[in-house]
């Protein structure tokens, strides 16, 4: 008695089942007795990723071939990968929710600061107060790294990394975009990373509070600069700033946390107590 085959089979019986191939992507576990209408894969023959018009589980009066071993070993590895795989970022973003969004935020911050500062910079150096303008691409450099230690967490929590834009800058006169970047800086040691710290702490994700924490200092020495400026300026800027010009001589920022001095310390850095190696001059703007 001749066996009936299946419409389906009918249709694909005219291709060559050689070259059919298989994405075992489409193959639902690795269950022992599973079942398909293909011939078992030679030694050595690589699955292709595409998949046959005759690749379905078995049913009655089909006509079929039992998966091979190495079918059936590669399909559980491939199924475990995306299991694995597929649940970090679930993982993450479910463990540290409050974490990942407060570290876009100051991310984000850290960034629009950077453009901020370069803008000013150049201001600066248009007015010709070159003392001003080197400070200012200092504290850019800073506000960079702090910028790049949040996304390097972010990685690591496997968030998605997109690109900061560039905010819409307000730019004065130099003596106006100081005061400006003092009260910033003030905001920020007073009222953000404060905050920012004392929400990272309940969900415990040590190295954001670390990094948030070596910004926040950072900050507090770019405070310290610009009060220094702030205190005069309003009744004798341009001495303050023909001063800033006579006496600046160099800015070293530590790679590693950001901090900002004018003279590399001889042993360790102050905030992140790494070697004083980390520091780098930062080059007077062109």
């Amino acid at each position: 008695m001749k066996n009936e085959m299946h419409p389906h089979l009918q249709k694909c019986s005219a291709q060559s089942p050689s070259k059919k191939r298989i994405d075992t992507s489409t193959v639902p576990g690795s269950a022992s007795g599973a079942f398909l209408p293909v011939t078992p894969l030679k030694s050595g023959r690589k699955i292709e990723n595409h998949i046959s018009t005759c690749s379905w589980l078995s049913m009655e009066k089909w006509e079929t071939a039992r998966l091979s071993r190495r079918q059936m070993i590669t399909t559980a590895i491939v199924v475990a990968a995306s299991v694995v795989l597929g649940n970090r970022r679930p993982w993450a973003a479910t463990r540290y929710p409050k974490t990942i969004k407060l570290l876009e935020s100051a991310r984000a911050q850290e960034m629009a600061k950077y453009y901020q500062y370069m803008a000013f910079g150049r201001k600066a150096k248009e007015e010709d107060y070159k003392g001003i303008a080197y400070l200012f691409t200092a504290l850019a450099a800073a506000e960079l790294i702090h910028a790049q230690n949040f996304e390097k967490i972010l990685s690591r929590l496997d968030v998605e990394i997109s690109r900061v834009g560039k905010p819409r800058i307000t730019v004065a006169q130099t003596h106006d975009n100081l005061m400006k970047a003092a009260d910033e800086e003030i905001n920020d040691i007073d009222t953000f990373y404060p905050s920012m710290i004392a929400h990272l702490k309940p969900e415990g994700f040590h190295d954001a509070i670390t990094f948030a924490t070596f910004a926040w200092e950072s900050e507090k020495q770019h405070r310290d600069i610009l009060m220094k400026i702030q205190r005069w300026a309003p009744w004798f800027f341009e001495k303050v700033a023909k001063n800033i010009d006579e006496e600046t001589d160099k800015y070293f920022v530590c790679q590693f946390c950001g901090s900002t001095v004018d003279e590399i310390p001889s042993d360790t850095c102050p905030i992140c107590h790494l070697s004083s190696e980390h520091y780098r001059k930062i080059e007077y703007p062109i």
